[in-house]
């Protein structure tokens, strides 16, 4: 089943997304435990994801022209020998360590599109998205559950809580750099496709009106979710004062019902089409939303993200493949750079957003989330309904032929 790439990236990137995961669930809380505030976090975390927005678009000029898979092991390795660096530093010194080490990991985020094109057909693309998609979560929800746990067991055996983050994301980093082992077997010799190359001074012949009608809808989900997404840790540990092994438990719950959903989507996109399923189900996830605005019961709120990750995140797949097919070949790798770009910029000005303006007010938060989720996914029916038409006008000419 699939090309042989295929299966080595998608290990490579299940080891890659078990340590990302440690990551994720432990950096903010490691910065909080260093005493900074949530303007500080916001501003650190900003300045980050500043360098997704500027090294996406030359990452995928630089891809498009080298070898997928040296870039692979280079970026899986400078990434966390930067990211284990600059933990044990601070002031000036942690910033810029940590602005490369996300400038590097953009190479990670922007070579997964570009490398499953090249090396998947066109029947088999939404399905290796999403076997792509849940392998990755999969390995989240193992790296959430040993990252709160591990961090928690150094505590009882009376490591001091610093030193303790900085070890359990130490083990999670490791994991990253094994990541490059399964990459070391591909042969890129075996590719269905060449990746086709892109030239900025091909800027003038860019399909614009798709990349924009693209890029709106998903700016606003970025900003709203790097509005809460990047500080759901930190909502945990504020609003219900959980341990951090209780914290990464239920994201792991959150990561598994995204999995889940991944499995059903390719089902619900042939039945619904693509469109109104990815609509559909962000549109459904925004009530359980408002519930993390309001509620203080932890069960609730507990069962309201579990079932919000699940809806929200189930499409992304379909939304990839959709997006590839109706960009040409040389414009895949531009649409997938640009996506990553302006969703970095979006996620670094919901960084300053979340300390400056909203003041770390969580349900404040949540409540600015919902309304541009809800704003980006009408604009994205607007957008894009019309494609569903004409695929259901396509399959209907198929059918007549047929009898």
């Amino acid at each position: 089943m699939f090309n042989e790439n295929v299966r080595l990236f998608i290990a490579g990137q299940f080891l890659a997304g078990f340590g990302m995961a440690f990551w994720s669930l432990l950096f903010n809380l490691y910065l909080q435990e260093l005493g900074l505030t949530k303007d500080r976090i916001g501003i650190t975390l900003a300045i980050a994801n500043f360098a997704t927005a500027i090294i996406a678009l030359p990452a995928g000029i630089y891809i498009s022209r080298h070898s997928q898979k040296l870039t692979l092991i280079f970026s899986q390795l400078l990434f966390p020998l930067l990211a284990g660096t600059a933990i044990f530093l601070v002031g000036p010194s942690f910033l810029i360590l940590l602005f490369l080490a996300y400038g590097f990991a953009t190479f990670m985020r922007v070579i997964a599109g570009p490398f499953i094109m090249a090396n998947t057909t066109h029947k088999e693309r939404t399905y290796v998205f999403s076997v792509y998609f849940i392998t990755t979560v999969i390995g989240g929800v193992l790296g959430n559950l040993m990252g709160g746990s591990l961090q928690q067991l150094f505590r009882r055996v009376g490591i001091e809580a610093v030193v303790g983050y900085r070890w359990a994301i130490l083990v999670g980093i490791f994991l990253i750099v094994l990541a490059i082992v399964p990459y070391f077997f591909i042969k890129e010799e075996n590719r269905i496709e060449k990746p086709a190359r892109f030239h900025l001074r091909d800027m003038a012949a860019w399909n614009w009106p798709l990349f924009i009608r693209a890029l709106i809808p998903s700016v606003l989900v970025s900003i709203g979710a790097g509005i809460v997404l990047q500080f759901v840790n930190l909502y945990f540990k504020d609003t219900f004062h959980l341990p951090d092994s209780a914290i990464g438990s239920y994201m792991s719950l959150q990561a598994f019902a995204m999995a889940a959903g991944a499995v059903i989507v390719p089902s619900l996109a042939e039945r619904f089409g693509k469109v109104t399923t990815i609509v559909g189900t962000q549109l459904l996830s925004i009530p359980f939303m408002l519930v993390l605005a309001f509620t203080g019961d932890i069960h609730i709120a507990i069962i309201a993200l579990t079932i919000r990750s699940g809806l929200m995140n189930m499409a992304n797949p379909v939304s990839n493949t959709l997006l590839f097919e109706l960009c040409k070949p040389t414009e895949q790798a531009v649409i997938n750079s640009l996506l990553i770009m302006f969703s970095g910029l979006a996620w670094s000005i919901s960084s300053l957003a979340f300390g400056r303006f909203l003041k770390g007010n969580y349900s404040e938060s949540f409540i600015v989330a919902v309304v541009l989720y809800f704003i980006s996914s009408l604009l994205y029916y607007y957008f894009f309904r019309s494609v569903e038409i004409e695929d259901e006008s396509l399959e209907a000419i198929e059918l007549i032929k047929q009898t």
